[in-house]
């Protein structure tokens, strides 16, 4: 009767690795009981292990669930529970050799960027790690269909696939604007291209998803080798770089059909949004001495991406030039320096990745910052006059110049197919969101304008382009915010011919 009854046990903590941690990493389980006289741990792959006279436990290959910790005596039991959960933005990197990144040899890319804690990958080999460059590495990859040319244990820089791409940048900077991890996922490979062929590359068969003797099945295999992980979360997107290869003899024609059906598919199997990156210009090389025509034909490409990503803002009621589709969202390069004929250099890689972090916190997370830039609203002009009035969605920076040479010697208007001479251009002194082109003389037809980059080279950012005028996050080191995209698909008479001899790039 001096002996007080005994009670049921009572848990006091527990706790799965705070819940956050890798998929497939060891997990520490900590718990504190009082009055059990038998522990038993239960979970996802884990049945009754008995843990009693412990306070931790590892579980190796952990797995992302609900973990239940059960206490019992002679008087009664008591349970508690802890879900093992992670909250991440993966983000899928495909498309071809710029999506890679192929600027610097592999050794000098895991230096040039390194990742900070919470930028995890996973790699070609199906192992998970800590974000580093070349994100996309050519050895050790799991499906064939994305082995670049070459490949076994021969080093990345032997086969073209190495360098900084904008990967871990992106991560690094998502990860310090909104605190969460980010998980990347490469999925491209150099000179890929887009066929109708079922049996190749970036075909998307929707009734073989997971086709890995396809570049688009391997991608999916790999988002959904992480989503049933429980890592890929709705606030994941997809990025892509694509359409170099597609900029010769006659493939342009059909870029944009074959791009939205890939587009398409890769929102309806994975339910997250696109970022993708419009064509940079193309500058010469030994191979290729006179870029311009080539230019032109990634011109046509670059005009029909505009087409593919949603719309432009219209803050005056007036119809928007682009329809494109909701949740496809475009990302400008045209201004970066390049370090090949169809390359972007390391640092060009860097300053993409601010960008698509902008874009990515605008139009994914929903948050109040510009990352779309100005976007062109409408082209005015009225027959037999010498002024055309462009103008965009936002406010827009002033050139430097007020000559045919201002915003970068990118503007140019065509009548009947052939380039007619333009006296100056500036930005309206009472209206900065528009843009006044000055012919020489006055055109008795229509015209039609183009603004794209020149194809000369750089070795420093183009700054004097059209820009927003004003933004909260400028590009480092300068004042400079988010560019217009290139746009306009008019060809001088006579080209095409010339345009349609280019044969296929190689990356």
């Amino acid at each position: 009767a001096c002996t007080p009854p005994q009670r049921p046990p009572t848990i006091d903590a527990f706790e799965v690795a705070s819940g956050r941690v890798l998929p497939g990493a060891v997990a520490t389980v900590r718990f504190e009981a009082r009055g059990a006289e038998r522990l038993v741990l239960e979970g996802p792959d884990l049945v009754a292990v008995d843990v009693t006279g412990h306070t931790a436990y590892d579980v190796e290959d952990v797995l992302l669930g609900t973990y239940t910790l059960r206490a019992s005596n002679d008087a009664g039991t008591g349970s508690a529970t802890a879900t093992l959960a992670r909250l991440v933005r993966p983000l899928l990197v495909a498309g071809q050799s710029n999506a890679q990144g192929v600027n610097l040899p592999a050794v000098e890319a895991a230096t040039f960027v390194t990742a900070i804690d919470g930028v995890q990958m996973l790699g070609n080999d199906d192992v998970w790690r800590a974000a580093l460059e070349p994100l996309d590495d050519c050895t050790g990859q799991v499906d064939p269909i994305s082995q670049d040319p070459g490949g076994g244990t021969q080093p990345c820089v032997a086969q073209g696939n190495s360098g900084v791409s904008m990967g871990v940048a992106f991560g690094n900077r998502l990860v310090a604007a909104v605190g969460d991890e980010v998980l990347l996922i490469p999925a491209a490979r150099g000179g890929s291209v887009l066929d109708d062929d079922p049996s190749k590359e970036w075909w998307p068969d929707p009734d073989r998803a997971e086709d890995r003797t396809t570049l688009f099945g391997s991608a999916i295999r790999r988002w959904r080798l992480a989503a049933a992980s429980g890592a890929a979360a709705a606030y994941g997107a997809v990025f892509w770089y694509q359409g170099e290869s597609e900029a010769h003899d006659g493939a342009h024609v059909l870029y944009a059909d074959r791009t939205d059906r890939v587009l398409d598919a890769f929102r309806t199997e994975t339910g997250v949004p696109v970022l993708f990156v419009q064509l940079s210009r193309y500058v010469a090389d030994d191979v290729e001495p006179d870029p311009g025509p080539r230019n032109l034909l990634y011109q046509q490409v670059r005009e029909q991406q505009c087409a593919l990503a949603t719309g432009a803002r219209s803050t005056d009621g007036n119809p928007t030039p682009y329809a494109g589709e909701d949740g496809r969202f475009l990302v400008v390069a045209h201004d970066l320096p390049m370090i090949t004929r169809n390359h972007l250099d390391a640092a060009s890689h860097v300053e993409l990745a601010r960008r698509v972090v902008l874009a990515f916190r605008e139009h994914v997370l929903g948050e109040d910052v510009d990352g779309t830039g100005p976007r062109l609203q409408r082209i005015d002009h009225a027959v037999g006059t010498r002024d055309v009035m462009v103008r965009f969605d936002v406010p827009i920076s002033p050139p430097a110049v007020t000559s045919d040479l201002a915003y970068g010697g990118y503007f140019a208007v065509l009548s009947g197919g052939v380039s007619v001479d333009v006296a100056s251009i500036e930005r309206d002194p009472d209206d900065d969101r528009s843009v006044w082109l000055r012919l020489v003389a006055p055109s008795s037809q229509p015209v039609e304008v183009r603004y794209m980059p020149p194809p000369e080279n750089s070795e420093q950012i183009v700054l004097d382009v059209v820009r927003a005028a004003a933004c909260e996050e400028a590009i480092p080191g300068t004042d400079a915010c988010l560019p217009a995209p290139a746009f306009g698909a008019a060809l001088e008479a006579g080209m095409l011919d010339v345009l349609e001899t280019l044969p296929r790039m190689s990356d």
